[in-house]
């Protein structure tokens, strides 16, 4: 199976609020991106999982995927078992990601995808910790930013000198990482913030 065959299948590796599979999936624009920004060799990481999951083992050197529910692993454990897809170099980090993060030893990551909790303020708490851990020229996916969570970390990676802007799509946006400036400062040095003062 090819990555390109797999987006097109599109598994159900999550439940609803009835228990039923459902597939909660970033969007197949936004997989291909990523696909298309992995080299060989990459390390990589994302708080959640689901489908990335599995287009990241196809792909990445070394990948940690951070997500609660331990039957969505044992559903992509199954999937890559049965389609013959490797998955002995991905790091299965079952808890939720703000207690996960802080006590990983990570190498320098290559792409972060933040998909995992959406309540505040777990995305910025995935930012935080993954931001200072990717390589720079490396990239940063922010999903699900119709949720305001998520767009309010968009929005302020938009505005900070540290970030290049690659891809802003409907449910998802893509910066590159220029230099290790992203937690330096005081407020008045970040954008976001000092143009919204009164």
């Amino acid at each position: 199976m090819t990555p390109d065959e797999f987006l097109s299948a599109q598994p159900k590796f999550h439940y609803d609020e009835n228990g039923d599979p459902i597939s909660w999936a970033i969007g197949v624009d936004a997989l291909s991106i990523i696909k298309d920004e992995l080299a060989d060799g990459s390390r990589t990481l994302e708080t959640g999982a689901g489908v990335s999951t599995v287009l990241f083992a196809m792909l990445s050197h070394q990948h940690t995927a951070i997500c609660p529910d331990g039957r969505e692993f044992d559903n992509i454990r199954r999937y890559c078992d049965g389609h013959a897809i490797r998955h002995d170099h991905v790091r299965f980090e079952e808890g939720r990601s703000e207690f996960v993060l802080p006590r990983l030893e990570l190498e320098p990551l290559d792409l972060v995808l933040v998909d995992g909790r959406h309540a505040f303020p777990s995305p910025f708490i995935d930012w935080f910790y993954s931001a200072e851990a990717l390589r720079v020229g490396g990239i940063m996916v922010i999903d699900d930013t119709q949720i305001i969570t998520g767009k309010e970390l968009s929005d302020f990676m938009a505005e900070h000198p540290s970030w290049s802007t690659i891809h802003i799509l409907d449910k998802t946006s893509i910066f590159r990482k220029l230099d290790d400036r992203v937690h330096l400062g005081e407020w008045n040095s970040q954008p976001y913030i000092l143009n919204r003062q009164a």
